[in-house]
């Protein structure tokens, strides 16, 4: 970490990986030289009242295998950074319990006390297919926050290919 700085949104973290060079996600083979370096922005779970954004400065290295189809890659920080997110891995875990738990509009309510940036359809993103089996998914209030927000777009997104929009509503209905 190199520096600490408030931030009129929150906080600003800024630091610079100083692991080992990473390995290659398809061949596994630890790289040797670098290709280049750059900085990614990273959504963390806020300290307090603030939000706090990461600036991480990463690199990107050759992979020398020959048979290898993947030319360059960037490393990943375990426990921070996944490939393609823009959120932490800590705030990932935060934001599907969140989901989970209490679907879209009550979840982005929580998300907005806690001051987390994220709305109801990244809730919804982020419920897994976990979450749509039985237990606390199918309780009366998992039931009407999946009818009356995002029922038909976890469908669409075939987190609950055994559930359609339509029987969702229906069991909201019937009661």
């Amino acid at each position: 970490m190199e520096r600490v700085s408030p931030d009129p949104g929150g906080l600003v973290v800024e630091a610079v990986s100083t692991t080992r060079p990473g390995r290659c996600p398809d061949c596994r083979r630890r790289a040797s030289r670098v290709h280049s370096s750059y900085q990614r922005r990273l959504s963390e779970r806020p300290v307090g009242s603030q939000r706090v954004v990461v600036r991480l400065r990463v690199r990107r290295y050759f992979c020398d295998r020959r048979n290898c189809s993947r030319k360059t890659f960037a490393e990943q920080i375990d426990g921070l950074t996944e490939r393609y997110r823009r959120s932490s891995v800590g705030l990932k875990g935060w934001l599907r319990s969140i989901a989970a738990e209490l679907g879209g509009r009550a979840g982005e309510r929580l998300c907005r006390r806690l001051r987390l940036a994220a709305g109801r359809t990244r809730l919804l993103e982020e419920a897994s297919p976990a979450s749509c089996g039985t237990g606390s998914a199918t309780s009366p209030r998992r039931t009407r926050a999946l009818a009356g927000h995002g029922g038909a777009a976890l469908a669409r997104m075939g987190l609950c290919p055994d559930r359609w929009p339509g029987d969702v509503k229906g069991r909201n209905i019937r009661r």
